[in-house]
């Protein structure tokens, strides 16, 4: 099989071990939470109904006052039609600034890697993508 093997399982237990440890995890979520705070402070400054989500080391900015308290409420926010435009239209900013997002359902994670720096980057760049469509978001 393709995971089934011994070397599957060395790699698995030397990143379990070497590279995903408490500390990296608690450090990872811990740039979370900065990234949260920054989004959050971002929003609330440009008056936006829109609520900040932190799942450890994953931020998600939901384009509702408040958070959904459900899955099926959050995918009800992420299948509307002038969310996923925004969505869109943040990812195609984001990119060409050298920001990628690895997932479009999702916001943006903190890895084991991931540096204060990369943190400030990103809420420079969200700044920036606000200025651009909070008009837009307002008149609508």
């Amino acid at each position: 099989t393709l995971y089934g093997n011994a070397l599957s399982l060395a790699s698995a237990r030397a990143a379990l071990s070497h590279v995903m440890t408490a500390r990296a995890c608690a450090a990872s979520s811990l740039l979370g939470g900065r990234l949260a705070e920054g989004l959050r402070g971002l929003i609330a400054a440009k008056k936006l109904p829109w609520s900040v989500v932190q799942m450890y080391p994953r931020v998600d900015v939901f384009f509702l006052e408040s958070a959904p308290t459900s899955g099926y409420a959050a995918l009800e926010e992420r299948e509307d039609t002038d969310n996923k435009r925004l969505r869109a239209l943040q990812r195609a900013f984001f990119a060409n600034r050298g920001i990628f997002e690895a997932i479009d359902s999702a916001g943006p994670c903190c890895s084991f890697v991931s540096t204060e720096a990369e943190v400030e980057l990103y809420l420079e760049v969200y700044a920036q993508f606000l200025e651009v469509v909070t008009p837009l978001v307002l008149a609508s």
